[in-house]
């Protein structure tokens, strides 16, 4: 039984087939699982808009209010982000669903050998280890969000209790039932967000998680494409060894059958029957060389079957990461900005905790990590893209190439690794709406222009108490 492993049970793959479940974007096989993803699909669609609804409603009515506008502003940002994330994956919705079926059939469905899965399983962890914390960061926000309009209505009257986000409509929201109503309301909205949220990130870093280990592989691939033949074949060179005059050339080409008693009355008769042993050892060296020149070929078709499989397998992953960058290119750029105000914000809040509560000032913090973390998971698993593609052109320089033979196929294969190389040098890169590339880089850079913003609003806050 070959020892072969997949890795379609993998908990991340799990917990990504689950939220794409959930908004609707994963692959149905009948009627009736269209049915049900068009009816997740709408009702996310719903709630995320009347939590934009609510939340425009809130930023414009705290209008000239610092710091009602700086507490509301992460909220608000958000609710904008997932809404437009959402919108992209609907307008692209069968793309979303080809290329979800497409990684499955392609990567996820595949079997593969105890090294290779020990990658896969090194990926699975970490993402499993980011994607979880992001997925807990996020639902302790929904839940501080709800959490502190309920402590903050114990022991009021009725007329003075909170909703978790302010309504300006011209309805009683205080009293009974509508208080009730409008708590469900935006306990939904505030939960569809949060899904969309981790469902949108979990996706992306998952899948180009998934991706570099992908690059791995390859990598390991293309290294032992050429091992049979720079270790088990030397060509025997007939000729050479014919015509170079030597003492000891029948020690260099003995002949097959005679052992070393045989070799040294093979020395000692050479004299007497030169034509006789050397016609013997012509045809012995002649089914040698036959058997050595069948062998070369084999081992030929096999390596230039592998390197044809791991450039197959190299395009595969390009387009694959092409697919990705037109898919997430503008999604990127939404959640740069973004998370530039949002950290920004945050952090204000937090400087301003005094005058808050305790829990508010706990609802910032909490927002401030989840924005860092929700940007660490698009920049970091597109790091992982770049670095591991790049390290294509790393395998194919280690790969045994120096022990090939000098021969046409030879230097035909050598080729082939120098296209390689050349390709491999233009690294697999996700962009922030082709602007430039997502990597750990943006992270530092957005993460320094939040703390140049932090500053002005700080500055701003200031001068406005000082007046």
């Amino acid at each position: 039984m070959s020892d072969v492993k997949g890795i379609r049970n993998h908990f991340s793959l799990q917990i990504l087939r689950f939220f794409m479940h959930l908004v609707g974007m994963w692959p149905v096989k009948n009627m009736r699982e269209q049915l049900i993803s068009d009816i997740l699909l709408f009702y996310i669609a719903m709630v995320v808009i009347l939590a934009l609804m609510i939340e425009t409603l809130d930023f414009y009515y705290s209008w000239g209010d610092l710091h009602a506008i700086s507490y509301n502003a992460p909220t608000t940002i958000t609710v904008a982000i997932e809404v437009l994330k959402l919108t992209k994956f609907m307008v692209n919705r069968s793309e979303v669903m080809s290329f979800n079926a497409y990684t499955e059939k392609t990567f996820w469905k595949q079997t593969y050998s105890p090294e290779e899965y020990q990658i896969l399983n090194k990926c699975n962890r970490q993402s499993l280890k980011i994607v979880a914390t992001h997925i807990f960061l996020m639902m302790c926000v929904v839940w501080m969000n709800l959490s502190i309009a309920i402590v903050e209505s114990v022991g009021k009257n009725m007329s003075d209790r909170t909703l978790p986000f302010n309504l300006y409509f011209n309805l009683p929201f205080a009293e009974t039932p509508y208080y009730e109503a409008a708590f469900v309301f935006e306990s939904a909205a505030a939960m569809g967000v949060g899904i969309c949220t981790t469902s949108f990130a979990g996706f992306l870093c998952t899948t180009n998680l998934y991706a570099a280990a992908q690059f791995k592989i390859l990598q390991r691939k293309i290294e032992m494409t050429c091992y049979n033949n720079a270790t088990g074949i030397v060509r025997t060179e007939y000729s050479a060894r014919n015509n170079s005059p030597s003492a000891d050339w029948w020690t260099l080409n003995p002949v097959i059958g005679l052992d070393k008693t045989d070799q040294t009355n093979f020395a000692k008769d050479i004299g007497k029957n030169e034509n006789f042993y050397l016609s013997r050892l012509e045809v012995a060296n002649k089914k040698n060389i036959t058997a050595d020149n069948a062998r070369f070929e084999n081992k030929n078709k096999e390596t230039f079957a592998l390197l044809r499989d791991c450039i197959i397998q190299h395009q595969r992953l390009i387009h694959y990461m092409e697919r990705v960058e037109n898919l997430f290119s503008t999604i990127m750029l939404a959640q740069a900005l973004g998370s530039i105000l949002e950290i920004c914000f945050s952090g204000f809040q937090i400087l301003l905790g005094v005058g808050n509560s305790i829990m508010r000032t706990t609802l910032s913090v909490q927002f401030l990590i989840a924005a860092m973390v929700q940007l660490l998971l698009f920049s970091w698993s597109s790091h992982e893209i770049i670095i591991e593609s790049q390290e294509i052109a790393e395998a194919a320089y280690r790969a045994c190439w120096y022990g090939l033979e000098y021969t046409d196929e030879g230097k035909a294969f050598r080729q082939s690794l120098l296209i390689i190389i050349a390709r491999a040098r233009k690294p697999c890169i996700l962009t922030v709406g082709k602007f430039a590339p997502m990597s750990l880089d943006t992270f530092t850079s957005v993460f320094n222009t939040s703390i140049s913003y932090f500053t002005i609003l700080r500055q701003v806050n200031e001068e406005g108490m000082e007046e």
